[in-house]
């Protein structure tokens, strides 16, 4: 299948695998802020998210070589997967260990330790077989997974927080009992044995080369979008952090079409990066991507305040003015993501460390400037600020991988347009002609991009 055509179809079944279910969970907002207090809501936000920080460190980002190598022709998946299963084994007994050692010293918070725990062993093994589901090109029973896992999600949400009144329990409760079923369902389907360990020394040796670089970049990446809400917390409260949290559910609309695209595109950066015509195929979909990304985030803005008026708890109201910073912050993160998998392509993951560093170090520096001054307004600026100059750092430090052309002029007018509409937005004109800037503004990039996105289209069905 030819590459522009092979990149659309897989987009298109992980679009159904996972547009679905991540709409499912923005609709579980008003569940949330219902049922949750801003508190609790900012508690069950940390947990998750320190979960997610620990992730790497204990799983060594095992997944990404589980991703990288069942691709390879030369290496047997079966091997490749036992042995990402018994490291991450070795990561889980290690947390257990600790956590035993906790409860014999008499700590107090040993419950919330737990369920950080449980989620991220959970998710770590869910990741990893995810992860050998796509190498092994099982796309649509991929997709089909992740339905499946958030329509369980939902519905334990709703019997655990409405029916049974469980408050954060019950929320953490639904995330670990929706990744043991999306492990069991993968398991069956690939026909995987959990039970299989075993170490080929080796093959070992050679996955980890390659993740280990992948811990300080995903580090990073967390720090870059998710440490804020510990200096939120620190300098405002943990109740500014519940409004920020719900600030973030808006963005991920976006971070939704930018998940699709680049589970797709790392089969195909991976697949092609041999090829002579990579450099005009990569400069072409990135052209694309940032069109799409920018147009998706101004339609977004144009009814940003009928979703939090309609959907969301008026004591979270407020909030909206953080979410065209964060849009924006999405927008150049997932471009820097894009570049990334050059990386990832070409299994020269030290570009990736030394890239995220300097954004991780940037995006701490900003929240600690900004968010004493501006409380949780100031996170979106250290967002928007750090994933800015990590993807330029990357179009800089991945010029020797891939000789991507940017249409710079492209690119400037349209975030011209872009920050028009969000200026509108703080002037509170009245509604009808607020929309009418909006509109205008968006019809006028939606011209500058046609061109773009016309090319795309006719290479699919010209190919």
């Amino acid at each position: 299948m030819d590459s522009y055509k092979k990149l659309f179809s897989n987009s298109i079944i992980f679009a159904v695998g996972t547009m679905g279910s991540k709409l499912v969970t923005i609709l579980l907002v008003p569940i949330y802020t219902y049922y949750l207090s801003v508190s609790e809501y900012g508690t069950v936000d940390l947990i998750v998210n320190t979960a997610n920080l620990f992730l790497p460190i204990i799983f060594v980002s095992i997944y990404d070589s589980v991703l990288r190598f069942v691709m390879r022709e030369d290496e047997n998946k079966k091997d490749v997967l036992k042995n990402g299963l018994t490291i991450s084994y070795i990561g889980s007994l290690f947390l257990f260990l600790i956590m035993l050692f906790l409860m014999l010293s008499g700590y107090k918070n040993l419950m919330v330790f737990l369920n950080t725990v449980l989620v991220l062993i959970v998710m770590g093994v869910q990741k990893l077989l995810s992860n050998y589901a796509r190498a092994d090109n099982r796309i649509k029973l991929f997709a089909v997974n992740g339905i499946l896992q958030t329509v369980l999600l939902c519905l334990l949400n709703i019997v655990f927080l409405i029916v049974f009144s469980m408050g954060i329990e019950g929320y953490i409760l639904s995330i670990i009992l929706s990744n043991l079923f999306s492990i069991f369902h993968l398991c069956i389907f690939c026909k995987i044995n959990l039970f299989v360990v075993g170490i080929d020394t080796k093959l070992a040796r050679s996955m980890l080369s390659y993740s280990i670089p992948m811990i300080p970049n995903a580090l990073m990446w967390w720090i870059m979008n998710a440490s804020n809400r510990y200096f939120i917390f620190a300098f405002v409260g943990v109740s500014a952090n519940g409004l920020f949290a719900v600030a973030n559910k808006i963005p991920s609309i976006l971070q939704i079409v930018s998940q699709v695209f680049n589970q797709a595109w790392q089969i195909s950066a991976i697949e092609e990066y041999d090829s002579l015509k990579k450099d005009s195929f990569y400069s072409h979909i990135f052209q694309a991507y940032f069109s799409i990304l920018i147009i998706v985030a101004a339609l977004i803005l144009i009814i940003l305040k009928y979703i939090y008026k309609f959907v969301v708890a008026s004591e979270y109201f407020s909030s909206w003015r953080i979410v065209p910073f964060l849009l924006l912050g999405v927008i150049f993160t997932n471009l820097a993501t894009f570049l990334g998998t050059n990386y990832m392509a070409s299994m020269k993951t030290k570009g990736a460390f030394r890239t995220s560093v300097i954004g991780g170090i940037v995006s701490v520096c900003l929240s600690l400037v900004f968010i004493p001054t501006l409380g949780y307004l100031g996170a979106g600026v250290a967002v928007l600020g750090s994933s800015l100059i990590m993807f330029f750092l990357r179009v800089y430090d991945t010029r020797n991988l891939v000789k991507i052309e940017y249409n710079w002029f492209l690119i400037a007018i349209s975030l011209l347009m872009y920050l028009m509409q969000s200026f509108v937005l703080f002037l509170n004109f009245n509604e009808i002609l607020t929309i009418m800037i909006e509109l205008v503004l968006v019809l006028i990039m939606f011209i500058v991009n046609f061109n773009t996105l016309k090319l795309l289209v006719e290479n699919m069905k010209r190919r």
